[in-house]
């Protein structure tokens, strides 16, 4: 359950309820999750991270199909569905993805590439927030950017590779890297 997995200050963790895949490394001023990988599963509990004022969310995707006419997750971070710090999607019905981080203005914020997938080709998926600027990059292609943008922070929020509020995404993450200051 996400409650058996808890970051501490100044150690390193292996996560347990994750098959061990799973390295936190929590320190005063700078946080990282990594996760080593494997297929999306509805409510798939990866570890915690504090998502501080500047992060950087880093993985490679690949999609393997569609198993649903509904919005299929792929990874989210947040205690609750409308906790977005982000929430990344597939759009029903498309191979497209829709990518959420709330802010102070706008819980449900988007940062949707304008942009078809393909199945079985890996993307390397970047969202990081750095002194207020958001920037959703796809193969170190820039999608998305935006300014002035204060994202709202979270205190040792629940990752997910597929949320337990959606059906969970055909397609596998891999290499994900979460660092926050």
């Amino acid at each position: 359950s996400p409650d058996a997995f808890e970051g501490k200050s100044n150690e390193n963790e292996t996560g347990t309820d994750n098959g061990g895949d799973c390295v936190v490394n929590n320190k005063v001023n700078n946080e990282m999750l990594v996760f080593k990988g494997g297929k999306c599963k509805k409510g798939k509990f990866v570890g915690r991270i504090s998502v501080k004022s500047n992060f950087k969310l880093e993985f490679t995707l690949v999609i393997h199909g569609k198993t649903s006419d509904k919005w299929e997750n792929i990874l989210h971070i947040g205690h609750t569905n409308s906790e977005r710090s982000p929430g990344i999607w597939l759009f029903p019905k498309q191979y497209k993805l829709h990518v959420r981080l709330g802010d102070t203005s706008d819980a449900n914020k988007g940062y949707d590439p304008n942009m078809e997938l393909e199945t079985n080709k890996k993307y390397l998926i970047k969202l990081e927030s750095i002194k207020g600027s958001v920037k959703l990059s796809i193969n170190n292609k820039v999608k998305q950017f935006a300014d002035d943008v204060v994202h709202t922070t979270r205190y040792l929020a629940p990752v997910y590779v597929a949320d337990p509020w959606h059906d969970a995404a055909n397609a596998t993450v891999s290499d994900l890297e979460v660092t926050s200051w």
